[in-house]
C-alpha cells in the first residue's frame, strides 16, 4: 500500500561569484518616450556571437555597471514590456570606463507579431504569433529573477508551512510552521532542471518508501528551451482572479504520457509591465496515477520590490493523499486496485521581509496576530507570560498591559497557547489557549484568559480538602523543598506545617506532605495572614523550623528547608527532648525498645543503652506514640511537643508472663477490652459490636472491610489512594474518632490528617465497637467525640 506525499522542493540559491575584468562598462537604461529610469532591466555584455560575457539588472534609478571581460562586442538590454535593445560599443581599453546609456522603447498592448517558434508534435493555433511574442515577455521577465540573484543578493526572511488539509472542507488537520533567514534574491528553487523534468517528470517513485516526491518548476526551469520543447503554448483568457492580465498557457505535448509534467498559466500584468504568477497542475497520461483527481498543483506568485527587481513572494505545492487498497478478493474473483481519498498535503510559504547592502527594504503583507492575556474573572493582564503558536516556532511574551503581537503570520487557523512564567519556580504552571483562523484580509484578535491563582490552587488542593474533613483549611498553598547537608535532594521526607487558629496555642492545626525524587512537597490548605510553623524530617535527621505568613487567597509560597541531625547543637531545646524507657519492676534501661509514631505509623527509633530516644523530629503539637519490646506490654502515650516543654519523658514497661504453648481454637477478647467493659456494652446492645470470631472469619481481608458490617464507612483518596474511616450522618461523612485499647488513636480535635485504614491489619485486633450517635457512647470515650463517630478497637494482646 503506498500514499502520495508532497514534499517542499524550495531551497536557497547560493550567489554566484562576480565576473573578473580589467575595464568597466556603465550606464543609464531609460524608457524612450518619458525620459523615466527602467529598474530591473537584464543587462548583459555580449561577444560578436551573441554569447553573454556577464549581466546584472538596472537599479532603482536605472543605472547599471559591468566589468567586461573578453572581447565586448554589444551592450544588451531586455525588459518586460519593452522592445530588446542592443548598442555595439568598440572595444574598451584596458582599465577604462565605458559609459553607454540606453532608452527602451515600451511595446503597445496589443503585442507585434514575431518569429513563430517551431513546435511540430503541438496543435496548430491561429494567435501562434501573439503566443510567442507573449512568451518572449515571460521569457524577460523570467530572466530579470534569474539575473537578480546574481547581480544583488537581499537577505530574505521566509515563512515556510507544511499541512494536511481535510479534503471534505479544507480545514488544516495537521500544521507546522517554519521560519529561516539567508541571503538570495530568489528565494526559491527547483530540485530538479529542465532536462531532468523533460525525462524523469515531477514526480519521484524513488524517494523513502510508502511515498512519492513531487516537484515545481521555477524560473531557470521554465526559461529552459526544454520547457518549451516539451509543452505547447497558446493564449489563455483572463478570469475573475485575474483580472486585467494576459494569460500563457503551456500544457506536456502530446504523447508524453508515460510521466508526470505540468499544465498551466503563466500570467502577465495589465499592459505588459510586470510578470504576476505562475499557477499550474499537475498533468498525465493515462498510465499514470494521481490520485482521486486532478487539482494537485501548485504556484508561484512574483511582487516587485522597491530597487525594480521582481521576486517571488508566495508558493504553494498540494497534492491529493491516496490510500491504495491494492488487489482484493470478492466474491471469488479479484478486484481491481483502489484509492481513497484521505486528504491534501500543503507545502509552501511567503516571503516576509527582504533587505539589500543599500538600504532597499521591503516587508510583505502577512497578517498580524496580537491580542491580550488576562486572569480569571478579575479580567487583569497578566505580564511576562509565554504566548505561542501550536505547531509553529512563534514564541513571544506578554508586556506589562498583557498585550502581545506575532507579525509575518501565513493564512490559517491556529491554535494560540499562553502559560504564566511567573509559577515555573514551583514546577506548576496555569495553560490557556484558543482557536483562532488567521484570514489576510482580516488580522486576528485574541483574549486568552488564564485561571485566577486562587483557581489553580483550589484544583490542587480539592483533593487534600477531602482527605483532611473536618479540618479547617485555607485557600493558599506552600511548595516546601528538602535537601541534605550535601545539597542533594532529601527523597520521602516529611514537610510538616503547624499554625494556631485562634488565640488559644493548644488549638492547632498539622498538615502534612512527602517529598519526591526531587525533594519537593505540598501542603495545601495554608491560612491567610497567620503565621505557619514549616519543618521537615527523614528518619534521624531533621530540619529546624521556618515561619512563612501566607498573603491569601492563591497564593504560593516557596520554602527551602536543610536536614541536619537531631543533636545538633542549633536545635532549640524541646526538639533535643527525649523518652526514657525503663523496667517497671526493676527501673532498668530497656534497650531496643521500639517507639512508634502511631500517628503516620512510622517507627522513629529504638532505645539505646541507657533506654533513651531522641524525639527531635516529632512534629510539634500532639502526637500518639506506641512503645514495644517482646517481653514488654505495649503500651501507648500521647505526647505534645511544644517550644514551652524539653522535660524528658518516663515512660515504664510491665513485663508480659510467658504461657505454655497451647492450641488456639478462637482467639479471645483481651484483657483490656474486658476490662474497659465492652461484654457489658454488648449485652446491652448500645453501639456495633465484633468480636474475635469475627475477626477470626475475616482474617485475610483488609479491616476496613471488616468494619463496613458495624457501619463503618469509608473514603479512597485520589492522589495518594488512602483509605479513611468515615462515621457521622449523612451521604458524604467526615473521619471517625479512634481510640486502640482505650487509647485515643486519632480525633478531629487533634488537628491532624485522619490515619490511612490500610495500615490498620486485620490480624492485630480481636473485638471491635463502633458509636455513631453520641448519645450511645460511653461517657470515658465522649471527650473527644466531633459528631463523626467513635470507633474502639482492641488488640489481641
Amino acid at each position: 500500500m503506498r500514499s502520495l506525499a508532497s514534499r517542499s522542493a524550495f531551497v536557497a540559491l547560493i550567489a554566484l561569484p562576480a565576473l573578473a575584468a580589467a575595464q568597466i562598462v556603465q550606464g543609464r537604461i531609460i524608457e524612450s518616450t518619458a525620459g523615466t529610469p527602467v529598474a530591473g532591466a537584464v543587462i548583459s555584455l555580449v561577444d560578436s556571437a551573441g554569447a553573454s560575457l556577464a549581466r546584472t539588472v538596472s537599479g532603482a534609478d536605472g543605472r547599471y555597471r559591468l566589468n567586461a571581460a573578453g572581447a565586448t562586442w554589444a551592450v544588451r538590454a531586455i525588459h518586460i514590456g519593452f522592445r530588446p535593445l542592443a548598442q555595439s560599443i568598440r572595444r574598451p581599453v584596458s582599465g577604462a570606463t565605458t559609459t553607454v546609456d540606453l532608452s527602451l522603447a515600451r511595446l503597445p498592448a496589443l503585442l507585434e507579431s514575431v518569429n513563430v517558434l517551431d513546435q511540430p508534435r503541438c496543435p496548430a493555433a491561429g494567435d501562434g504569433a501573439a503566443t510567442f511574442a507573449l512568451w518572449e515577455q515571460a521569457r524577460a521577465a523570467l530572466l530579470a529573477t534569474v539575473v537578480a540573484r546574481e547581480a544583488n543578493p537581499a537577505t530574505v526572511r521566509m515563512v515556510s508551512y507544511d499541512r494536511l488539509l481535510s479534503s471534505t472542507d479544507g480545514r488544516i488537520q495537521r500544521q507546522t510552521v517554519s521560519e529561516s533567514t539567508f541571503v538570495a534574491s530568489q528565494p526559491v528553487v527547483s530540485r530538479r532542471n529542465a532536462n531532468e523534468y523533460e525525462t524523469l517528470g515531477y514526480r519521484d517513485t524513488t524517494a523513502e518508501r510508502g511515498t512519492d516526491r513531487f516537484y515545481a518548476p521555477d524560473a531557470d526551469v521554465l526559461l529552459d528551451p526544454a520547457f518549451a520543447r516539451g509543452h505547447c503554448l497558446s493564449l489563455h483568457p483572463s478570469d475573475a482572479a485575474h483580472a486585467g492580465e494576459i494569460g500563457l498557457q503551456f500544457s506536456p505535448v502530446a504523447g508524453a504520457d508515460s510521466i508526470v509534467d505540468v499544465a498551466g498559466v503563466i500570467w502577465i500584468g495589465e499592459a505588459l509591465r510586470s510578470l504576476r504568477s505562475v499557477e499550474f497542475r499537475f498533468a498525465s497520461g493515462r498510465r499514470v496515477a494521481l490520485g482521486p483527481d486532478s487539482t494537485s498543483g501548485g504556484g508561484l506568485w512574483y511582487h516587485e520590490m522597491p530597487n525594480g527587481l521582481v521576486l517571488p513572494t508566495r508558493w504553494d505545492l498540494h497534492v491529493r493523499l491516496a490510500v491504495r487498497q491494492g488487489l482484493r478478493l470478492r466474491n471469488g474473483v479479484l478486484v481491481a486496485r483502489t484509492a481513497e481519498d484521505v486528504g491534501v498535503h500543503d507545502a509552501g510559504g511567503e516571503l516576509a521581509e527582504a533587505r539589500w547592502s543599500d538600504g532597499v527594504q521591503w516587508e510583505s503583507d502577512l497578517p498580524r496576530v496580537h491580542g491580550h492575556v488576562i486572569a480569571g474573572k478579575s479580567e487583569a493582564p497578566v505580564a511576562n507570560a509565554l504566548v505561542s503558536m501550536r505547531g509553529t516556532p512563534l514564541r513571544t511574551t506578554s508586556d506589562s498591559s498583557g498585550a502581545f503581537s506575532f507579525p509575518s503570520v501565513v493564512p490559517g487557523p491556529y491554535a494560540l497557547e499562553a502559560v504564566d512564567l511567573s509559577l515555573s519556580e514551583f514546577s506548576l504552571t496555569l495553560f490557556s489557549s484558543e482557536e483562532i483562523l488567521v484570514d489576510r484580509a482580516r488580522p486576528d484578535t485574541a483574549t486568552l484568559v488564564l485561571p485566577s491563582r486562587a483557581h489553580l490552587v483550589d484544583s490542587i488542593c480539592a483533593e487534600s480538602r477531602n482527605a483532611n474533613v473536618g479540618v479547617p483549611m485555607g485557600s493558599s498553598l506552600l511548595v516546601g523543598h528538602v535537601s541534605l547537608a550535601s545539597g542533594e535532594p532529601a527523597v520521602n521526607a516529611s514537610g510538616r506545617a503547624r499554625w494556631s487558629r485562634s488565640s488559644n496555642a493548644e488549638d492547632v492545626i498539622r498538615l502534612g506532605g512527602r517529598s519526591d525524587s526531587t525533594g519537593t512537597f505540598e501542603i495545601c490548605g495554608m491560612p491567610g495572614d497567620v503565621p505557619v510553623s514549616l519543618s521537615a524530617t527523614n528518619d534521624s535527621l531533621m530540619s529546624g523550623s521556618r515561619t512563612v505568613t501566607m498573603r491569601g487567597a492563591g497564593d504560593v509560597t516557596r520554602i527551602d528547608l536543610r536536614l541536619g541531625r537531631f543533636d545538633a547543637a542549633v536545635l532549640p531545646a524541646f526538639r533535643r527532648r527525649s523518652i526514657h524507657v525503663e523496667d517497671d519492676a526493676s527501673s532498668t534501661p530497656i534497650v531496643d525498645a521500639e517507639v512508634i509514631d502511631a500517628t503516620e505509623n512510622r517507627l522513629i527509633g529504638r532505645t539505646s543503652e541507657t533506654g533513651a530516644l531522641n524525639l527531635a523530629t516529632l512534629p510539634e503539637g500532639g502526637t500518639l506514640l506506641r512503645v514495644r519490646k517482646p517481653g514488654y506490654e505495649l503500651r501507648a502515650l500521647m505526647v505534645n511537643v511544644s517550644p514551652n516543654d524539653s522535660t524528658p519523658i518516663e515512660l515504664k514497661l510491665r513485663t508480659v508472663t510467658q504461657l505454655a504453648a497451647v492450641k488456639v481454637t478462637a482467639t479471645a477478647i483481651s484483657k483490656r477490652a474486658l476490662m474497659s467493659g465492652f461484654e457489658d456494652r454488648a449485652k446491652m446492645h448500645i453501639g456495633h459490636f465484633l468480636r474475635p470470631a469475627d475477626f477470626d472469619k475475616r482474617s485475610n481481608e483488609q479491616l476496613y472491610n471488616v468494619l463496613r458490617n458495624i457501619g463503618v464507612k469509608t473514603y479512597i483518596t485520589n492522589t495518594t489512594h488512602e483509605v479513611i474511616l468515615l462515621g457521622g450522618h449523612g451521604s458524604g461523612g467526615c473521619p471517625t474518632t479512634i481510640y486502640i485499647d482505650g487509647v485515643l488513636y486519632y480525633s478531629g480535635v487533634l488537628h491532624v490528617a485522619p490515619p490511612d485504614a490500610q495500615r490498620l491489619p486485620t490480624w492485630d485486633y480481636s473485638a471491635a465497637e463502633f458509636y455513631n450517635d453520641s448519645a450511645e457512647l460511653p461517657a470515658q470515650f465522649s471527650g473527644t467525640d466531633t459528631g463523626c463517630g467513635v470507633l474502639l478497637l482492641w488488640t489481641k494482646t
